[in-house]
């Protein structure tokens, strides 16, 4: 196998890797809103909002995304160094697209899923609250 292909399969595995992820991350997220106490809620926070390590709370989700995302740039920057070249538009807009979805999951989606794990955390066993359901919403 040639660079390129070796380069073009680890830049789909990343990218099949990142979507499997957040789809995880959606139908988990939609889960939650059909949750009636706060029991279901905390179980299905636990695989999105994760546990604290350090500064940071990671979750299972946060791990297969951050795979997948080191495997689509190394992937797909091998090709651009070797075969097309930086230069070209679209791997430009690529670039942007990727960082900027990284940056948004890692400084909105994630901390808003981490504290809405927080309220739950803190909530009475039971039927969740009105209040409880708006955190974040």
């Amino acid at each position: 196998m040639d660079a390129y292909r070796f380069a073009l399969f680890i830049h789909v595995a990343g990218t099949v890797i990142v979507f499997a992820g957040y789809g995880a991350l959606l139908f988990s997220t939609a889960v939650l809103r059909l949750a009636r106490t706060a029991e279901e809620a905390r179980a299905i926070t636990r695989i999105i909002a994760g546990r604290r390590l350090g500064f940071e709370y990671v979750s299972a989700i946060d791990v297969i995304v951050i795979v997948g995302g080191a495997f689509l740039v190394v992937g797909g920057a091998m090709m651009a160094t070797f075969t097309w070249g930086w230069n070209q538009p679209w791997i430009q807009v690529s670039v942007v697209a990727v960082v900027a979805i990284g940056l948004a999951a890692a400084f909105v989606l994630g901390p808003r899923l981490h504290r809405i794990g927080v309220a739950l955390a803190q909530a009475p066993d039971g039927e969740i609250s009105q209040s409880l359901r708006q955190t974040d919403s």
